[in-house]
C-alpha cells in the first residue's frame, strides 16, 4: 500500500531514514560475514538491495564505499548533520513536546514564536557563539516538517 502524499522534503527525510536503517543492517551483515569472507562489501550491498527489491515503494541502492566507511567507524550523514544542528536531540524533543502541549491548550504557536523560543534555548546554551541573527527564517517550518508525524494534528 503506498504511503500518503508528502512534501518533497518529507519524502527525502523518509528515504534517508530508510537508507540509514539499511546501512545499519548491511554493517551488521558485514560484521557477521567477517569470520567467513565469502561476500565482500559489494556483495553485501547487492544482498541488501535484493532484500529491498521485494519491498514495495523501496528502490534504494547502497554504495560499497559508504558501507566501508561505516564499517570502519565513520559517521553516517544523519550523525554528521545532527552534529551541525542548533538544537540537541533532547532540546528538539522538548520543543516538540511544548508545541503539543500548547496545541492541546488551544494556543498553536506561529513560526515566529517557535523561532523565538528556539533562539532563547540556543542563546542560553551557546552564549556568545550563537549568532545575533538567530537560527534563520525557515528554521521553524523545517522543524515542524521534520516532526510532522508528531505535530500533524496541531
Amino acid at each position: 500500500m503506498p504511503r500518503k502524499p508528502v512534501t518533497k522534503r518529507k519524502a527525502v527525510q523518509i528515504t534517508s531514514n530508510t537508507k540509514a536503517t539499511l546501512y545499519a543492517h548491511a554493517v551488521a551483515l558485514y560484521q557477521a560475514e567477517k569470520e567467513k569472507p565469502s561476500l565482500g562489501l559489494r556483495g553485501i550491498c547487492s544482498l541488501v538491495a535484493e532484500e529491498t527489491s521485494q519491498m514495495p515503494d523501496v528502490a534504494i541502492i547502497l554504495n560499497h564505499v559508504t558501507l566501508r566507511n561505516l564499517v570502519n567507524g565513520g559517521n553516517s550523514i544523519q550523525e554528521f548533520n545532527q552534529a551541525k544542528s542548533w538544537l540537541t536531540p533532547a532540546e528538539e524533543a522538548e520543543v516538540v513536546k511544548a508545541l503539543i502541549v500548547y496545541g492541546n491548550w488551544g494556543i498553536p504557536l506561529s513560526y515566529k514564536r517557535i523561532e523565538e523560543q528556539v533562539n532563547k534555548i540556543c542563546h542560553a546554551r551557546l552564549g556568545k557563539k550563537f549568532p545575533a541573527t538567530g537560527v534563520g527564517s525557515h528554521y521553524a517550518s523545517r522543524l515542524v516538517e521534520q516532526n510532522s508525524d508528531c505535530l500533524c494534528m496541531y
